[in-house]
């Protein structure tokens, strides 16, 4: 079901930003706050305000991404209205939450060379990915063992599969080699290494980091 969007609430100067999603090839820049998004198109030096649907309004933003390649898809998550999807820059949105267990999303983020494939966390830890521009969404992964309050997808070097996956939690940040259709996160090599692995520096890093399981 799409939803034409309206003005987000007006944001005091004191308002917390609580996502930031940026496109490599345009260098725009969307920023969220709970309930507004906005755009700038010069580096953050201007921003123009991103009209939400009302859902957004009755709930609270946690995440936003752009889709790889293409500046003008937007995906908005949050709590009380799942995941949000627009086509023409935020003029119009799509819910697109079949398939998770709640509208509840804590964490989401877009894969960052695949413009159709997402990853999303909700309360209880649980990762879910979705591969038809969150169309459908299936389980992935438990997660680690603390709720994962943001997620990063990069393509920078250093992984042998699709990217680097990242998981923030208030413990510190896992990582994760693959997000690709034929790889999941999980390493169940043993009890101390499910999940993704901790990333507790550059020289203290889990010995499972690289580790994933193929999913048949």
């Amino acid at each position: 079901m799409s939803s034409v969007a309206a003005a987000g609430e007006v944001v005091s100067p004191q308002a917390k930003v609580v996502a930031l999603a940026v496109d490599a090839t345009s260098r725009i820049l969307i920023k969220a706050y709970p309930r507004a998004l906005y755009r700038s198109r010069n580096g953050g030096r201007d921003w123009e305000s991103i009209a939400v649907p009302a859902a957004v309004g009755r709930g609270r933003i946690n995440a936003v991404s752009i889709a790889a390649k293409s500046q003008d898809v937007l995906y908005l998550a949050g709590q009380g209205f799942g995941v949000l999807r627009s086509t023409d820059g935020g003029k119009t949105w799509a819910a697109k939450y079949d398939g998770l267990p709640s509208k509840d999303v804590i964490a989401m983020t877009a894969h960052a060379d695949q413009p159709n494939t997402l990853y999303a966390s909700l309360a209880g830890r649980k990762l879910f990915r979705s591969e038809d521009a969150g169309s459908h969404w299936r389980l992935m992964d438990a997660g680690p063992r603390e709720q994962v309050l943001h997620l990063v997808h990069t393509n920078m070097p250093g992984s042998m599969q699709t990217g680097w996956f990242f998981a923030a939690t208030a413990k510190g940040v896992s990582r994760s080699m693959g997000g690709s259709q034929e790889t999941g996160i999980s390493s169940p090599k043993d009890s101390t290494c499910k999940g993704l692995s901790t990333v507790k520096s550059r020289s203290d890093t889990s010995d499972c980091e690289s580790s994933i399981v193929v999913n048949r």
